[in-house]
């Protein structure tokens, strides 16, 4: 595989992990509430935004990494005091 076609296959996969975290991002609003929709929604945007990135650049600007981290650490937090809320009452 050539450079030019690893970019391509990379932002590819950005593209329908950004388009896969916004659609979460709707669901998770009536499920876990608009904190967890607006954390899933923020790595859907980094996500896209890699994408550019990957596709011109061939790496992930820090930027756009930043959103993606900053949004899973997010979701996963709310998601852990969900969890921890509907077991301990």
């Amino acid at each position: 595989m050539t450079g030019i076609d690893e970019r391509a296959r990379r932002s590819r996969a950005h593209l329908f992990s950004g388009i896969a975290a916004l659609v979460v991002a709707v669901i998770a609003v009536p499920a876990f509430g608009w904190l967890a929709g607006v954390a899933m929604a923020v790595v859907g945007v980094g996500n896209l935004l890699a994408r550019r990135d990957v596709r011109r650049d061939g790496e992930i600007a820090p930027a756009s990494r930043a959103l993606i981290i900053v949004g899973g650490l997010g979701f996963a937090a709310i998601c852990v005091l969900l969890a921890l809320r509907a077991f301990h009452g």
